[in-house]
């Protein structure tokens, strides 16, 4: 971390993130694993860091899914239909 590690987070005011940090969750976790005794955190972690590379290397190998399919596996409908939607004529009509 350095001078802006906070910069991308939407902090509001100095020193607002620094109070937060204890309570991050993946902190609370790790220090209650300590806590029981689990000695391993180094290897979990160096294992976890292995299998999001690997993923990411597949994903970035993958080829660009077509354009047809794009809402394919989404949970909800479509709010506009299956046609396109336009932008431009959206933006246009708020814009009056």
């Amino acid at each position: 971390m350095g001078a802006s590690f906070d910069s991308d987070v939407g902090v509001q005011r100095r020193g607002e993130l620094t109070e937060w940090m204890p309570r991050d969750p993946l902190l609370r976790v790790e220090n209650s694993l300590i806590a029981l005794g689990v000695t391993d955190l180094e290897d979990r972690r160096a294992a976890i860091e292995k299998e999001v590379a690997g993923a990411l290397d597949q994903a970035r190998r993958a080829p660009v899914p077509s354009a047809e399919g794009f809402l394919d596996h989404v949970t909800a409908p479509p709010l506009f239909g299956p046609e396109p939607y336009d932008f431009a004529a959206q933006e246009a009509a708020c814009a009056h």
